[in-house]
């Protein structure tokens, strides 16, 4: 079986990756006292958290919408969004700009849709009284999420796409092009999901449980729509600006494409990193490994 450069390339990088993020949690693992890279994330996300839902036109969406836009700056959720923009900026296509717009809204949508499938599955799988099984599983859900963020990302780095030749042949027809947006950013929104959810799992269940008490389907539909708003309202928001980031870029600094493609990849590989160092440390997946 012959394995091209690019590919032993992208192996190389992900092992490296893999194994020098296992031994540095390793090394600052301390079980007494939160080291300072996930203090540092978390002070950063709280803070974001904090501000943005303190505007007053998000307050007055509701307890739901406010911790669905909470959950998408937790500190696992919030190093998941440089991966996404990092992804996001590897799109190059030669489109109008009212195209662009509305590419970025489906998107958008695609993801959130990602994520609101998950969180009715979790919900519905919550509400059947599994919920210490979903406790343990998300910890191993995330880092696994973080393993595969790297292996995109060197994949990406080394020069490689996401599609394949066959599907780029056919990407010539516009819809098929779209089809792969749809799909591609649909699985990334179950992922971010799970790894939003892993760490926030209690603000969740509040929202869940908020529900439980109502006799009304409206009342927990509502609920949990708000939810997913909020953390939609957050991709949304970033996906759009990131087009209007691209659009000035490709007018005016061409040039630098390149180098936003390349520090893109490892926003992503930075992203799942820091994610697998999260759940071996915070997580105490590693003390359960050592420990078992």
């Amino acid at each position: 079986m012959h394995i091209s450069k690019n590919n032993i390339k992208a192996i190389s990088i992900s092992s490296i990756f893999i194994f020098a993020t296992f031994l540095i949690a390793k090394i600052l693992y301390n079980t007494e006292n939160p080291d300072i890279l996930n203090s540092s994330v978390g002070t950063i996300s709280s803070t974001t958290a904090t501000y943005i839902t303190n505007l007053h036109i998000i307050t007055y969406m509701g307890f739901a919408f406010v911790a669905g836009i909470a959950a998408a700056f937790n500190p696992c959720g919030f190093v998941m969004l440089p991966a996404y923009i990092g992804l996001y900026l590897n799109k190059n296509k030669n489109q109008k700009t009212s195209k662009k717009i509305i590419n970025a809204l489906i998107i958008s949508l695609s993801m959130t849709l990602g994520f609101t499938i998950l969180f009715a599955l979790f919900a519905i799988i919550i509400s059947i009284g599994a919920k210490t099984i979903i406790y343990s599983l998300l910890p191993w859900m995330g880092m696994s999420i973080g393993i595969l963020l790297i292996i995109i990302g060197a994949f990406l780095l080394s020069g490689n796409s996401l599609y394949t030749n066959i599907t780029n042949k056919l990407g010539m027809h516009k819809t098929i092009q779209n089809e792969n947006n749809i799909k591609t950013y649909f699985m990334f929104g179950l992922s971010y999901g799970i790894v939003s959810l892993s760490c926030t799992f209690p603000i969740f269940l509040a929202v869940i449980g908020s529900t439980f008490y109502s006799s009304e389907i409206i009342d927990k539909v509502t609920q949990f729509i708000l939810y997913s708003a909020g953390m939609g309202f957050v991709i949304i928001i970033i996906t759009l600006s990131m087009t209007i980031f691209k659009i000035n870029i490709n007018n005016k600094l061409q040039y630098l494409s390149v180098y936003i493609n390349k520090i893109s990849n490892w926003l992503i590989i930075l992203a799942g990193s820091y994610i697998i160092y999260y759940w071996l440390t915070y997580g105490e997946i590693l003390s359960k490994i050592i420990n078992p």
